[in-house]
């Protein structure tokens, strides 16, 4: 499974809720009707919520700092490198593509929004099925995007936050209510 993972910022001159809502209302159909052409076995967009200003920054003081928080988060699942791949050498999913890129060129300040492909490694799961943050299901959804510390290698890095930052996590779960804890590795 390989996850495609997008931190997206507005540019300046778009107000968040004409961010939000193009992107949910234009760009999260666009994607759903190109899904087939591009092979996405799952979509899903997590938008940031403005009021939880207090708690981001209260969160990044903790921490020492944080970059400034993203505007949203898309995330793309497809089912192989060899699914990608095929679904965008067919010119229907090119055509796809460059549509969809398109349009997000229409709202997203893209020098300013990173994007990596990524493999998912599941550490916590108290349910069966996927856990799903909508408005009114009191579930947060939290993205941290996070770099290697220097010295250390990107692979020592992956390797510490794999083996001892996730059974860490693990070990707190119960007491601090987690439903879902997933790293996203970076595919090379």
């Amino acid at each position: 499974m390989i996850r495609m993972t997008w931190l997206l910022r507005r540019p300046a001159g778009i107000p968040a809720a004409d961010f939000t809502a193009r992107w949910r209302d234009e760009h999260g159909p666009l994607v759903a009707a190109h899904q087939a052409r591009l092979g996405i076995l799952r979509y899903v967009q997590t938008h940031r919520d403005a009021a939880s200003a207090d708690a981001e920054a209260a969160a990044s003081a903790k921490r020492g700092g944080l970059d400034a928080p993203y505007d949203g988060v898309e995330e793309y699942w497809f089912g192989s490198d060899a699914t990608l791949a095929a679904a965008r050498g067919t010119v229907a999913g090119r055509a796809a593509e460059a549509e969809i890129a398109a349009h997000a060129a229409t709202f997203v300040e893209r020098g300013a929004s990173p994007l990596w492909l990524g493999h998912e490694f599941p550490q916590i799961a108290t349910q069966r099925e996927r856990v799903v943050a909508r408005p009114r299901t009191g579930i947060v959804r939290v993205h941290f995007a996070i770099r290697a510390r220097p010295p250390l290698s990107a692979a020592e890095a992956r390797h510490y936050w794999l083996t001892t930052h996730g059974p860490l996590v693990r070990s707190h779960a119960v007491a601090r209510g987690t439903l879902c804890y997933l790293q996203v590795h970076r595919h090379e």
